[in-house]
């Protein structure tokens, strides 16, 4: 549903439809599901172009696959969204990083 939410530039209703899930997956403490889900919350916010807040998700998603999962700690997708965010914002030097 936020899939499509986003894709309709329906934002606040794909943040809204993130936000449940996140609060789902925190209580069934499913650490895999709540980074893809703050993943998914940076993606929406970078197509809001609020890029800021969207590399924050992306960082958090990270840290939760590296720290608490210990797998995946180069995911491919959140690595990829916080590239892009961090070219958008024009910090390239910390995107080569």
């Amino acid at each position: 549903m936020a899939v499509v939410a986003n894709g309709l530039e329906n934002y606040d209703q794909a943040l809204e439809y993130h936000e449940r899930a996140l609060k789902i997956a925190y209580s069934i403490d499913d650490k895999k599901l709540i980074a893809q889900t703050l993943n998914n919350y940076g993606f929406v916010y970078q197509a809001m172009d609020s890029l800021e807040s969207a590399l924050r998700q992306y960082e958090e998603a990270l840290t939760i696959y590296q720290n608490a999962l210990q797998l995946d700690q180069d995911n491919p997708e959140i690595l990829a969204n916080t590239w892009a965010a961090l070219y958008n914002l024009e910090r390239y030097i910390e995107a080569l990083d």
